[in-house]
C-alpha cells in the first residue's frame, strides 16, 4: 500500500485491529504473482479499467470494470459522494481552463480565449469519459482520461470526483452561459471500491469474496 487516508490513533478501533490481526500474512496473487490493488473510495456503479485512468495504459486481467449493482441499487450507494453535481459560469470555468490547460496539457494560456462548447467526445471501457473536448475560438482542445479530473477543476480548487460523469451546457444567444458535470462515484475507480466493499460485507460477503469479486481471478494466500 502506497496511499491511503490515515486520521492517526484517534480513530482506530478494535473492530479494525482484528481485521489486521486476522489478515496479517495474507496476500492477493494472480497466477502465484503479487497484484496491484488499486483501491478508490466510490465506483458509482462500476469499476474502471486501468487504460480509461491512468497514463501508464496497461490492462491487467484481474483490473476490469466490475459492476457494483446489486438488487434495487448499488453496493456502494452508501456513499456520500455515491452522485455530485459541479457548476461553472462561463466566465469561472474559461478563468479555470487558462490556468490548468497550460499546468496540465502544457499549451499557451492565451489558447483558451472563450469556451464555445466542451462535450464528451468518447467513453472507455466502463462508461468513463476516456476524452473531453474543449472547443475555443482557434479550434478543439482534447483532454484524455488521466487529465480529465485536473483541468476540469472544480470552482473550489479541487479535481472533479471522478471521470464517470456527463456534461450539459446552457447557451444564451448562442454563446456558453453555464456548464454542469452530473458524476457518479468519487477516485479513479480502478480495483476495489471502498464504499461498494462495506456495502457487500453489510450484505453478509465475506472478505475473500469481496476481494476476488473487485480483482477477479485471484486467490487469497497466506504467505507468512
Amino acid at each position: 500500500m502506497t496511499d491511503q487516508a490515515y486520521g492517526g490513533v484517534a480513530v482506530e478501533s478494535e473492530r479494525g485491529w482484528d481485521g489486521v490481526r486476522s489478515t496479517s500474512g495474507t496476500v492477493v496473487t494472480y497466477r502465484g504473482e503479487l497484484i496491484s490493488t488499486f483501491f478508490h473510495s466510490t465506483c458509482g456503479y462500476s469499476t474502471a479499467s486501468p487504460d480509461e485512468v491512468f497514463r501508464f495504459g496497461r490492462r491487467l486481467p484481474y483490473l476490469r470494470p466490475i459492476s457494483d449493482q446489486r438488487t434495487g441499487g448499488h453496493y456502494c450507494d452508501i456513499s456520500p459522494n455515491f452522485r455530485w453535481t459541479v457548476e461553472w459560469d462561463a466566465e469561472t470555468l474559461a478563468r479555470i481552463l487558462r490556468r490548468t490547460v497550460p499546468s496540465q496539457l502544457g499549451l499557451e494560456r492565451v489558447t483558451v480565449d472563450e469556451v464555445r462548447d466542451v462535450r464528451v467526445q468518447r467513453t472507455g471501457p466502463s462508461g468513463r469519459v476516456a476524452e473531453a473536448r474543449i472547443v475555443v475560438s482557434r479550434g478543439e482542445i482534447p483532454v484524455f482520461g488521466p487529465d480529465i479530473r485536473a483541468v476540469f477543476s472544480t470552482p473550489d480548487g479541487r479535481s472533479l470526483g471522478s471521470t464517470a460523469f456527463q456534461i450539459a451546457v446552457e447557451r444564451r444567444g448562442g454563446r456558453v452561459e453555464r456548464v454542469t458535470a452530473t458524476g457518479a462515484g468519487w477516485g479513479h475507480g480502478v480495483g476495489m471500491c471502498q464504499w461498494g466493499a462495506v456495502g457487500r460485507a453489510r450484505a453478509g460477503q465475506d472478505a475473500r469474496t469481496i476481494v476476488t469479486t473487485y480483482f477477479p481471478g485471484t486467490t487469497l494466500e497466506r504467505w507468512y
